[in-house]
């Protein structure tokens, strides 16, 4: 083991005055704060420690703690009665994406332990929590699950599939953050996941070898679209700094595919929704590939914000929307 010095690189001494007092970080930042900073910590070499270095620290750890924030508000008034099949082939391409990600870092979690390589597990925990969760699936699903109809398939699934990753995060972050993953655990939805009185009291989740996407076509088939999707977020942004379009579903980009491979590959997805655009014109042409800026055509749907064309001026409504509030009225009068 190194030696903990301090943000100079100066080892700690009483007599220098530069000792970092555990008690008084706990005071200011948690206990979770100095345990993430140890297993971020190559301690083979000597490590620093400072107010930067706890800073950078607290700001990891928020992101972890805001993606289970987002996990419990999305799945605030989950039953066991709403879950669907996983094994159902209804259930939509990017939630089975999801499960395979859940599978693929529920192996890489346990391998790590096994061989005492702590800081990777940390470190890819918050990676996962930050890019494939809140920058990725969240940002897509925010839509369904603000949007859709509640009792709809394509969000039953996609909350039946928060359920599962908010169910493997607690038991993985546990060791970690005992205090967050605790607190996150006491708020899970009632009758939905293990009797379990603390989350210290549960082991790791078998997660099903089901889950795992082992066709080679499918994981290619998305590793383009996810480069699809960074492709238009990109065109997107010039966009928005000058104030051309104010979000990006105020967007409906143009497509336009000389590789016959990737054009295959989107085939069948909604890539509107990918990109979080009110609609993405796909076409196919052998001789010349654009990705081209457009605006989208229609009114804004004051409910979901897309902008379609579909969107009547009375209700302000699109279609969709529009079944949602009626079913949202009726489901209230039978209430009453």
């Amino acid at each position: 083991h190194g030696f903990a010095l301090d943000e100079k690189g100066y080892k700690m001494s009483k007599s220098l005055g530069n000792v970092i007092d555990p008690l008084k970080v706990m005071e200011e930042h948690g206990a979770d704060i100095i345990r993430l900073w140890v297993m971020l910590s190559d301690y083979s070499e000597d490590i620093r420690i400072g107010k930067d270095t706890l800073k950078n620290t607290a700001d990891l750890y928020r992101r972890i703690r805001n993606t289970l924030r987002f996990l419990l508000g999305a799945l605030d008034g989950f039953t066991a009665a709403e879950r669907v099949d996983l094994s159902d082939k209804n259930v939509p391409e990017l939630e089975r994406l999801m499960l395979h990600h859940l599978f693929v870092m529920d192996q890489n979690v346990r391998d790590c332990i096994e061989k005492y390589e702590y800081g990777k597990v940390a470190k890819m925990l918050h990676d996962f929590c930050n890019q494939e969760l809140s920058a990725f699936y969240f940002d897509i699903r925010k839509d369904r699950l603000y949007c859709d109809r509640p009792d709809l398939f394509e969000r039953r699934a996609c909350r039946t599939v928060m359920a599962e990753i908010f169910n493997c995060l607690t038991a993985w972050l546990a060791p970690i953050l005992s205090f967050t993953a605790e607190e996150a655990w006491q708020y899970r939805p009632a009758g939905v996941f293990e009797d379990a009185k603390s989350v210290h009291l549960r082991g790791f989740i078998d997660v099903p070898k089901a889950w795992e996407l082992s066709e080679k076509n499918y994981q290619e088939k998305w590793a383009k679209i996810l480069g699809i999707r960074s492709t238009v977020l990109t065109l997107l942004e010039p966009k928005r700094q000058d104030k051309t379009i104010g979000s990006s579903l105020e967007a409906a980009p143009l497509l336009q595919f000389s590789d016959k491979d990737f054009f295959e590959a989107i085939s069948g997805v909604d890539m509107a929704e990918i990109c979080i655009t009110s609609a993405v014109n796909v076409k196919f042409d052998s001789q010349n590939q654009i990705f081209e800026f457009q605006k989208a055509s229609g009114h804004k749907c004051t409910r979901c914000w897309k902008v379609l064309p579909e969107v009547k001026e009375e209700s302000g409504l699109c279609n969709r929307c529009t079944v949602a509030v009626v079913h949202h009225q009726k489901t209230q009068s039978k209430a009453a």
